[in-house]
């Protein structure tokens, strides 16, 4: 890959968000009253995400652009709405998992790129990327996955740039990626956005797709997100989980 100027060349980020997330909750809460309580628990996080994302698309392309995260806020659509993690512990507590998720990886992200970094709705996302990708320098993809963000991840991707790595990848163990860094405007990398959170091989096709793009490609350490049973059961035997992530999950 080419050589990248990591001083001339500052990065930026995109988070994966969900818009609105009072909206999903609010939602939520007017189906509970109306007495389906089945169908809030288990059906209408998707019915909340959708319109969430639909709302993203359409009307809020506003918040997305000024980066405004009390408008695009909390975490990712499937984590949020309709994911397992809204089956297992309701809509109201996958909301918040999914809140604290995000106000960690945008703190981490501003560690990497301070005054850079912006949430958009996964609808938006590929525009965003775009667009951040066009005013120049390295761009990273965040899916606010991980209760923790350790600083050897922003070592890590920055160093792979460094290292004149085009493309930058942190898989989930689950499946997925929790960090897609890109340093160029190419439409088959681009859409990894999309492709990262379909089946358990994300990592598969991303590799595929950098190898079909004959760029140089960094891989970052694996790491457990919290999406399913396995992950919840394992951050709770976790010792050094926070108290504020054990007392939702618990």
């Amino acid at each position: 890959g080419r050589r990248l100027n990591a001083v001339a060349a500052a990065p930026s980020v995109v988070l994966v968000g969900l818009c609105d997330a009072r909206e999903a909750a609010a939602g939520d809460a007017q189906q509970a009253a109306a007495g389906d309580a089945q169908q809030a628990a288990a059906g209408d996080a998707r019915e909340a995400a959708a319109g969430d994302a639909r709302e993203a698309a359409a009307g809020d392309a506003q918040h997305v652009a000024a980066g405004d995260a009390q408008h695009v806020a909390a975490g990712d659509a499937q984590q949020a709405g309709a994911g397992e993690l809204a089956r297992l512990l309701g809509p109201a507590r996958a909301l918040a998992v999914a809140r604290t998720l995000l106000t960690r990886a945008t703190a981490w992200a501003e560690t990497v790129a301070p005054g850079r970094v912006r949430v958009a709705a996964p609808a938006a996302v590929e525009q965003a990327a775009r667009a951040a990708l066009g005013a120049g320098g390295p761009l990273l993809v965040v899916w606010p996955e991980l209760p923790r963000w350790p600083s050897e991840h922003a070592a890590g991707v920055l160093g792979d740039l460094d290292a004149g790595c085009e493309v930058s990848i942190g898989p989930v163990f689950s499946g997925g990626l929790y960090l897609l860094a890109l340093t160029r405007d190419d439409p088959e990398l681009l859409a990894l956005v999309h492709r990262s959170r379909i089946g358990p091989d994300a990592l598969g096709p991303a590799l595929d797709a950098v190898q079909r793009a004959g760029v140089g490609v960094g891989l970052l350490r694996a790491e457990r997100g919290l999406r399913t049973a396995a992950d919840i059961r394992a951050a709770l035997a976790d010792p050094l989980l926070d108290r504020e992530l054990r007392a939702v999950l618990s």
